[in-house]
């Protein structure tokens, strides 16, 4: 599971919708949009701001963030060698 898709999954669980984590968060519906669909990752402030919006641990918050990162560079990597 993506971080997108974890966020995705918060929000249906609460009933939001994009412009309520919006709102909640304190960004736009276009960044949550990103997010959402894995154009974007929230840096480490806004993982927090998250974890705190959604009542969750913001480590498991993390640890998808840096995974989805690690697998970006990966990628990253294997284009130029390629």
């Amino acid at each position: 599971m993506t971080l997108g898709q974890k966020i995705h999954k918060l929000r249906k669980a609460k009933g939001w919708t994009l412009a309520r984590l919006a709102k909640e968060a304190e960004k736009s519906i276009y960044y949550w949009s990103k997010i959402e669909n894995s154009k974007e990752l929230p840096s480490p402030t806004m993982i927090l701001r998250l974890a705190t919006v959604f009542g969750v641990d913001s480590g498991e918050l993390m640890n998808l963030a840096r995974f989805e990162k690690m697998a970006q560079a990966e990628k990253s990597i294997d284009a130029r060698y390629k």
